[in-house]
């Protein structure tokens, strides 16, 4: 806000900056004093918003778990034998012995009609044949192509989400 009152009223070619000479992530900020109203404004907003987070702090917290379902939770959590995962449809959530979690994951990548072992990371070639293909397209339309490409693009990673059988 205060940013807002110190530019409103300047000439556009005062405040126009040389973007080559720009600095990045400036912490500046207009010094209070110059307009009393709006330094009472943000005073006041200050002093509602700290009212309203202590006010918020002091609520007691009261958990819906016994300490008993709490410490089961987090002993079934560190259990390292066996795997919680969500199902893949109902919001079930299934817990499943973690070797035979393994032994299924190895399944599904050992078939190769849907998987094949990589020796290295396509993803870099990948991004440069998209940029390749987008030059093939109208000129107008390359800036919003462009912006379909991922800055950071990185491999996916493998996961399963168990599949539940009604009985």
């Amino acid at each position: 806000m205060r940013l807002k009152e110190y530019f409103h009223d300047k000439e556009s070619t005062e405040t126009t900056m040389d973007y080559n000479n720009r600095k990045k992530n400036t912490n500046f900020s207009p010094a209070p004093g110059r307009n009393a109203k709006l330094d009472s404004y943000i005073e006041s907003f200050r002093l509602r918003t700290v009212s309203l987070t202590t006010k918020q702090n002091q609520k007691k917290m009261f958990h819906n778990l016994s300490v008993q379902e709490q410490m089961a939770i987090n002993d079934l959590k560190n259990n390292h034998a066996i795997t919680i995962k969500p199902a893949d449809k109902g919001g079930a959530v299934v817990i499943m012995n973690t070797q035979d979690y393994i032994k299924e994951g190895d399944m599904q990548l050992s078939d190769d009609k849907y998987y094949r072992k990589l020796n290295e990371d396509p993803t870099k070639e990948y991004t440069s044949q998209l940029r390749e293909l987008i030059k093939s397209f109208p000129e107008n339309l390359h800036l919003e192509l462009q912006s379909l490409i991922p800055t950071s693009p990185c491999m996916g990673t493998f996961y399963m989400l168990p599949k539940i059988h009604k009985a």
